[in-house]
Protein backbone atom coordinates (compact mmCIF):
# COMPACT_ATOMS: atom_id res chain seq x y z
CA UNK A 1 0.00 0.00 0.00
CA UNK A 2 1.00 3.51 -0.35
CA UNK A 3 1.29 5.93 2.48
CA UNK A 4 -0.71 8.87 2.79
CA UNK A 5 0.61 11.58 0.41
CA UNK A 6 0.08 15.53 0.56
CA UNK A 7 0.40 15.79 4.72
CA UNK A 8 3.73 17.46 4.95
CA UNK A 9 4.78 20.20 1.75
CA UNK A 10 7.94 21.19 3.42
CA UNK A 11 10.20 17.80 4.24
CA UNK A 12 8.25 15.08 2.72
CA UNK A 13 7.37 13.33 5.75
CA UNK A 14 5.22 10.15 5.15
CA UNK A 15 3.63 8.07 8.16
CA UNK A 16 2.70 4.76 7.04
CA UNK A 17 -1.44 5.36 7.76
CA UNK A 18 -3.77 7.81 8.26
CA UNK A 19 -6.70 6.20 10.87
CA UNK A 20 -9.82 7.98 11.46
CA UNK A 21 -11.94 6.75 14.04
CA UNK A 22 -15.23 8.81 14.58
CA UNK A 23 -13.77 12.36 14.89
CA UNK A 24 -10.69 11.47 15.46
CA UNK A 25 -7.30 11.52 12.83
CA UNK A 26 -4.15 9.27 13.60
CA UNK A 27 -1.29 9.25 11.89
CA UNK A 28 0.19 5.75 12.59
CA UNK A 29 4.16 4.63 11.35
CA UNK A 30 5.52 0.98 11.90
CA UNK A 31 8.47 -0.35 12.67
CA UNK A 32 9.82 -3.62 12.66
CA UNK A 33 12.35 -3.97 15.47
CA UNK A 34 15.10 -6.19 16.11
CA UNK A 35 15.91 -6.67 19.86
CA UNK A 36 18.85 -9.01 19.49
CA UNK A 37 20.54 -7.17 16.25
CA UNK A 38 24.39 -6.03 17.71
CA UNK A 39 23.80 -2.81 18.14
CA UNK A 40 20.33 -2.98 20.44
CA UNK A 41 21.39 -5.94 22.83
CA UNK A 42 21.98 -3.90 25.91
CA UNK A 43 18.54 -1.76 25.30
CA UNK A 44 16.94 -5.35 24.80
CA UNK A 45 17.83 -5.79 28.78
CA UNK A 46 15.26 -3.74 29.62
CA UNK A 47 11.64 -5.82 28.44
CA UNK A 48 10.24 -3.59 25.40
CA UNK A 49 13.28 -1.44 25.69
CA UNK A 50 13.98 -1.66 22.25
CA UNK A 51 10.47 -1.40 20.82
CA UNK A 52 10.06 1.65 23.39
CA UNK A 53 13.39 3.38 21.66
CA UNK A 54 11.26 2.93 18.71
CA UNK A 55 8.14 4.75 19.54
CA UNK A 56 10.34 7.59 20.95
CA UNK A 57 12.00 8.35 18.09
CA UNK A 58 8.67 7.93 15.93
CA UNK A 59 7.32 10.66 17.99
CA UNK A 60 9.95 12.87 17.65
CA UNK A 61 10.08 12.56 13.60
CA UNK A 62 6.31 12.82 13.63
CA UNK A 63 4.92 15.05 16.23
CA UNK A 64 4.94 18.24 14.63
CA UNK A 65 2.99 16.86 11.20
CA UNK A 66 0.44 15.40 13.42
CA UNK A 67 -0.26 18.49 15.44
CA UNK A 68 0.08 20.03 11.94
CA UNK A 69 -2.74 17.68 10.85
CA UNK A 70 -4.96 17.95 14.48
CA UNK A 71 -3.89 14.09 14.59
CA UNK A 72 -2.55 12.10 16.85
CA UNK A 73 1.13 10.42 16.09
CA UNK A 74 0.97 6.62 17.24
CA UNK A 75 4.11 5.11 16.79
CA UNK A 76 3.43 0.59 15.69
CA UNK A 77 6.69 -0.81 17.10
CA UNK A 78 6.45 -4.22 16.59
CA UNK A 79 9.39 -6.53 18.12
CA UNK A 80 10.46 -8.58 15.37
CA UNK A 81 9.69 -11.65 17.85
CA UNK A 82 6.09 -10.68 18.52
CA UNK A 83 5.94 -8.21 21.05
CA UNK A 84 3.75 -4.86 20.69
CA UNK A 85 5.01 -1.79 22.36
CA UNK A 86 2.94 0.20 25.11
CA UNK A 87 1.77 2.45 22.11
CA UNK A 88 0.68 0.06 19.40
CA UNK A 89 -1.17 -2.26 22.01
CA UNK A 90 -3.20 1.21 23.03
CA UNK A 91 -3.77 1.62 20.00
CA UNK A 92 -5.20 -1.56 19.30
CA UNK A 93 -7.25 -1.41 21.69
CA UNK A 94 -8.50 2.24 20.90
CA UNK A 95 -9.58 0.42 17.67
CA UNK A 96 -11.03 -2.51 19.40
CA UNK A 97 -13.25 -0.32 21.36
CA UNK A 98 -14.02 1.83 18.38
CA UNK A 99 -15.40 -1.57 16.32
CA UNK A 100 -17.21 -2.57 19.00
CA UNK A 101 -19.44 0.38 19.48
CA UNK A 102 -19.93 0.43 15.73
CA UNK A 103 -20.02 -3.63 15.35
CA UNK A 104 -22.04 -4.62 18.84
CA UNK A 105 -22.36 -8.19 18.01
CA UNK A 106 -18.24 -8.76 18.62
CA UNK A 107 -16.68 -8.28 21.65
CA UNK A 108 -13.78 -6.06 22.50
CA UNK A 109 -11.26 -8.69 23.54
CA UNK A 110 -12.22 -10.99 20.29
CA UNK A 111 -11.75 -7.74 18.03
CA UNK A 112 -8.22 -7.17 19.87
CA UNK A 113 -7.33 -10.90 19.86
CA UNK A 114 -8.22 -10.70 15.77
CA UNK A 115 -5.84 -7.63 15.50
CA UNK A 116 -2.72 -8.87 17.46
CA UNK A 117 -3.07 -12.53 15.81
CA UNK A 118 -3.48 -10.59 12.54
CA UNK A 119 -0.30 -8.79 13.18
CA UNK A 120 1.78 -11.48 14.68
CA UNK A 121 1.30 -13.41 12.05
CA UNK A 122 2.21 -11.13 9.49
CA UNK A 123 5.39 -10.21 11.52
CA UNK A 124 6.52 -14.18 11.41
CA UNK A 125 5.74 -14.21 7.63
CA UNK A 126 7.85 -10.94 7.09
CA UNK A 127 10.79 -12.76 9.27
CA UNK A 128 10.68 -16.15 7.42
CA UNK A 129 11.12 -13.78 4.17
CA UNK A 130 14.11 -12.18 5.78
CA UNK A 131 15.45 -15.30 6.71
CA UNK A 132 14.82 -17.14 2.79
CA UNK A 133 16.17 -14.01 0.94
CA UNK A 134 19.51 -14.44 3.30
CA UNK A 135 19.55 -18.39 2.51
CA UNK A 136 19.10 -17.55 -0.97
CA UNK A 137 22.18 -14.94 -1.02
CA UNK A 138 24.37 -17.76 0.82
CA UNK A 139 24.26 -20.39 -1.09
CA UNK A 140 25.93 -20.54 -4.78
CA UNK A 141 24.66 -21.67 -7.88
CA UNK A 142 20.83 -21.91 -6.24
CA UNK A 143 18.51 -20.25 -8.13
CA UNK A 144 16.90 -16.80 -7.13
CA UNK A 145 13.22 -18.50 -7.35
CA UNK A 146 14.53 -21.05 -4.10
CA UNK A 147 12.31 -21.28 -1.65
CA UNK A 148 12.60 -22.46 1.93
CA UNK A 149 10.74 -26.40 2.53
CA UNK A 150 6.85 -25.71 3.69
CA UNK A 151 6.11 -28.28 6.23
CA UNK A 152 4.74 -31.15 3.62
CA UNK A 153 5.65 -30.14 0.28
CA UNK A 154 8.77 -30.73 -1.69
CA UNK A 155 10.88 -27.68 -3.07
CA UNK A 156 10.12 -27.65 -6.60
CA UNK A 157 14.07 -27.08 -7.73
Amino acid sequence: SVEPKNLSFLDGKRPDILVTLGTDHFLVDVTICHPTAPSQVAIALVPLGIASQAERRKLDHYQDMARQQLATMVPFAIESYGAFGDLATSFMKRIADHARHSSPSYSVVSILSGLIQSLAVAVQRGNTEAIAHGLRLSLPGRPQSFRPLRPGRANAN
